[in-house]
């Protein structure tokens, strides 16, 4: 399966493992749109896949992140296993899962932190429908462990 919406979150993903990227903030706007694959500040309207969040971290960037819609939760799923498979390539290591059948799973390198989430349509009876969604964080692993950490002090 190979929609739009999953090519161009593999483009992203792709891009952001294999690049340098800038450490202020005010240089991320230019070196996005240099991108060549992903899209990451202007998705085509028809892709459902949200411009690239810029996060900041004292200072820093510190990592990039995206939701990308589905249709319906197979597609999802389809769609996370493949991205899945991308990342652990690109790593060189295996994607860890919190719990089996939870479609959401995460890889720690000495230079990434990378998070995935498959949102399924899981909802009550009394709220709106929810779309099957796509979460993906792609981070610096120092700097994400840090955020971690000031997070987790301040709770």
């Amino acid at each position: 399966m190979s929609s739009l919406t999953t090519a161009l979150s593999r483009g992203r993903v792709e891009f952001l493992l294999r690049s340098a990227w800038p450490t202020l903030v005010n240089e991320v706007d230019g070196w996005l749109r240099s991108a060549p694959e992903g899209r990451p500040t202007d998705p085509p309207a028809d892709s459902q896949i949200t411009p690239v969040t810029v996060n900041i971290h004292e200072g820093q960037v510190s990592g990039f992140s995206w939701f990308a819609s589905y249709s319906d939760p197979a597609r999802l799923v389809e769609a996370h296993d493949e991205l899945g498979e991308l990342i652990t390539t690109l790593l060189g290591v295996p994607g860890v899962q919190e719990r089996e059948r939870d479609h959401s799973s995460y890889w720690v390198t000495p230079k990434f932190a990378v998070e995935t989430y498959a949102h399924e349509i899981s909802q009550r009876e009394d709220a709106p429908a929810l779309e099957p969604t796509l979460q993906v964080n792609v981070a610096d692993s120092t700097l994400a462990a840090s955020k971690e950490a000031v997070a987790r002090g301040s709770a």
